[in-house]
């Protein structure tokens, strides 16, 4: 250990008595202050403004911007001026002949070289260490931990640049070559990730040699132990191969046993590579002080029920317009998506079939054809030969249709979960995501494990009906497929019932009866006041003037639509209603009370007022008023019947959730919808993944006190390091 100290130190020596070492030290702080003061700066005015922030930590340093990832997408750049001359300085110089000819072992000549360079890398570390704690002073409840994580990302890949760099070092007693050598070498490694995507084999030999990837997830906050072996076994090629290389230079062996020597390393490092990188085998650690690297606990809680496999099958039509989610390049970022429950569920299989059929969504396919009944063979044709694929790969209409019938999806880019015989779909959106996200791949696991909630709605009557387009149509909030949000994508199902053909279904969660034109007949009136009086589940939404029609079914209730539409004189559009949570809504949410600290308001144009006087057994609370005098405008009724509670909702205004009525600027909207429908299925759908929120939200420093850590960390430091560097080398000349 004494040599390779020794070794380390005489290297270190040579290394700071060249003005390259320093030359990068100092290039690398100024680059690295010049990042991270324009970003706190942004970042404070952004505040100033009035902007709202959270993990500002995060974007401080692991952000599109922040001080690591920028220092990761350069550090490749400074390595081959370090390593060059490691070893091709005492080839050229002949000092490699008292090494080797000394009593010291090659591998301490390695290992102590090596060490050298890891030991100028924590250097390179201590530097952003220096904004690390510059970032303390300037953020609010930094998230250190976060910090750590990226430190930890950034420290492995320097010191496996470092290998690289030692190995190339030692085939060249040229050291120019060896930094062009090492240049490219690294170059490469940093881009090889985003060729051939889309060649199965291929891609995952890339993806493996990606070294910058795992630094990335690192930076984000979460540590792995496939990552972190990763970079070690890496560290161990390289220097074995420095080994190698360096024992040729003292014995001759055959082509044959040297061949297998470096044979022989790479299949034992392949082989830990892959069985480190085994889903059971990963342990993961969140790095972050919200966990926002890591599934819910609710998500967590619910993918860990999944045992044995759960297949996802993708199915690709050529002629959607997002097809192009589910082509074989992405699919590394495919298996990223769904990383966060792969870690619970070691069992998820990612298949892909690919298609094209007929949608009405084409996308860029519409160039290539004419419409429904057309000849889709050909378009597809030309379609794929404009992007440079096989059409043979892709079934046809009637080939898939023998598979799975998805024209009831529109033929759309989709997802089937497959869990025991069990089926759902998970949707791709028409939004700037686009992808299924945890809470929609949650929503779809829930639906696999319990029984998925039925909302029934009364049609027959005219009815507002989760189907109808136009503005008093409810299909955005309830069944439109490509809208996230859509109930429809948070796990429930849907259906219509004519109450004069038929029964309510028993396995209705809830009941709807949204505005009905026409009286309800003597039939429908006593299945719902027998579906209410056994226990369901119900929603009632009247319109101003429709009390006739709504309140014989409330009286049982004791709550009542008056005659008269509320008004609000103060607006411009005095019958448009911005209604105020109460603070009843606790009832339904307990979020719900404390948005009216944010002034949320929900829009209703036209809406009836409340009268309220519960009946026996009768729990009301309002959780809707007119601000201005507290009407009443939307009531939750409750009552217990055994180890269950019924819960009635009855509101004066059916527009809140229609399609116009989504449209409208009214905040609190998004938050009622959920929160009622959570409630009838008391938490179940759509599952809650809120996490805690993050305390890292406010810049502290002045602007000032910037200006001074500015000029001492980003001027001084280097200054000094300038003195410093320009004291040794003319100590240095003048000795």
């Amino acid at each position: 250990m004494n040599k390779i100290l020794k070794i380390a130190g005489a290297e270190l020596k040579v290394l700071f008595y060249s003005p390259i070492a320093w030359l990068v030290l100092i290039i690398f702080t100024v680059h690295n202050g010049i990042n991270f003061f324009e970003l706190i700066s942004s970042l404070r005015k952004q505040l100033l403004l009035g902007d709202n922030m959270s993990m500002i930590t995060a974007e401080v340093y692991s952000g599109i911007f922040g001080l690591f990832t920028k220092s990761l997408a350069h550090l490749y750049l400074y390595f081959p001026l370090l390593t060059m001359g490691l070893m091709s300085r005492e080839t050229s110089s002949g000092s490699i002949k008292l090494l080797l000819s000394s009593p010291v072992k090659t591998r301490e000549i390695i290992l102590g070289k090596y060490l050298a360079m890891v030991i100028y890398s924590f250097l390179l570390l201590c530097l952003l260490l220096l904004y690390v704690l510059a970032g303390n002073i300037a953020i609010k409840d930094m998230d250190y931990t976060l910090v750590i994580s990226g430190l930890i990302g950034l420290f492995l890949l320097m010191c496996t640049f470092s290998a690289i760099g030692l190995f190339l070092s030692t085939l060249t007693s040229y050291q120019v070559v060896a930094a062009i050598g090492t240049l490219l070498v690294l170059a490469g490694l940093q881009y090889i990730g985003r060729v051939w995507k889309d060649i199965d084999i291929l891609r995952d030999i890339t993806s493996f040699l990606s070294i910058q990837s795992k630094s990335n997830i690192m930076i984000a906050g979460m540590l792995t132990s496939r990552d972190v072996f990763y970079y070690l076994l890496i560290i161990i090629l390289f220097l074995c191969f420095s080994l190698f290389r360096l024992q040729s230079v003292l014995e001759r062996k055959s082509f044959f046993y040297v061949a297998g020597k470096y044979i022989t390393i790479v299949i034992v490092i392949l082989l830990l590579g892959y069985a480190s990188a085994r889903p059971e085998f990963i342990y993961y650690k969140d790095m972050t002080a919200t966990k926002a690297r890591t599934i819910s606990v609710n998500s967590q809680k619910i993918a860990k029920q999944i045992e044995g496999d759960l297949t996802i099958t993708t199915y690709v039509n050529l002629l959607n317009n997002h097809f192009s989610y589910g082509m074989p390049e992405e699919r590394n970022a495919d298996l990223e998506s769904v990383e966060g429950f792969r870690r619970f569920i070691p069992g998820l299989k990612m298949l892909y079939v690919y298609y094209y059929d007929y949608s009405t969504d084409p996308g860029i396919s519409r160039n290539f054809i004419n419409g429904p009944g057309s000849d889709l063979s050909k378009g597809a044709k030309r379609m794929a030969d404009s992007m440079k694929l096989n059409i043979g790969n892709f079934l046809t209409p009637s080939e898939i249709k023998k598979r799975i019938d998805l024209s009831g999806e529109d033929n759309r880019l989709i997802r089937q979960l497959t869990y025991k015989g069990k089926h759902t779909f998970l949707r791709f959106y028409n939004d700037m995501i686009n992808i299924p996200t945890e809470q929609e791949m949650v929503n779809a696991l829930q639906r696999l494990l319990a029984t998925p909630p039925l909302i029934t709605f009364i049609k027959a009557n005219v009815e507002r009906s989760p189907y109808k387009l136009g503005d008093k149509g409810y299909t955005t909030f309830f069944s439109r497929k490509d809208y996230r949000t859509a109930l429809i994508n948070c796990g429930f199902d849907l259906m219509e019932v004519d109450l004069k053909k038929s029964i309510i279904p028993e396995k209705t969660t809830v009941l709807v009866l949204a505005d009905p034109t026409n009286p309800l007949s003597y039939t429908e009136i006593e299945k719902i006041e027998q579906y209410i009086h056994r226990g369901g589940n119900i929603i009632i939404a009247g319109e101003p003037g429709k009390q006739d029609l709504i309140n014989p079914l409330l009286q049982s209730l004791g709550v009542a639509l008056k005659p008269e539409m509320v008004i609000d004189t103060a607006n411009a559009s005095p019958e448009v209603i911005a209604a105020a949570f109460a603070p009843g809504s606790s009832a339904i949410d307990t979020i719900l009370p404390k948005l009216a600290a944010f002034n949320a308001v929900v829009s209703m144009p036209g809406v009836a007022g409340l009268s309220i006087d519960p009946r026996k057994g009768f729990e009301a609370n309002t959780i809707m008023n007119n601000a201005r005098d507290k009407t009443p405008l939307m009531v939750a009724v409750r009552r217990k019947l055994g180890n269950t509670e019924q819960r009635i909702l009855v509101s004066g205004d059916a527009d809140f959730i229609s399609n116009a009525g989504l449209m409208r600027r009214s905040n609190g909207t998004p938050f009622l919808g959920r929160s009622i429908f959570s409630w009838f299925t008391n938490r179940q759908f759509p599952v809650d993944i809120d996490r805690p929120e993050a305390q890292d939200n406010q810049i502290r420093i002045s602007r000032k006190g910037l200006m001074l850590l500015k000029l001492a960390i980003g001027w001084l430091v280097p200054a000094l390091l300038t003195a410093a560097g320009a004291f040794m080398l003319i100590n240095r000349k003048r000795k």
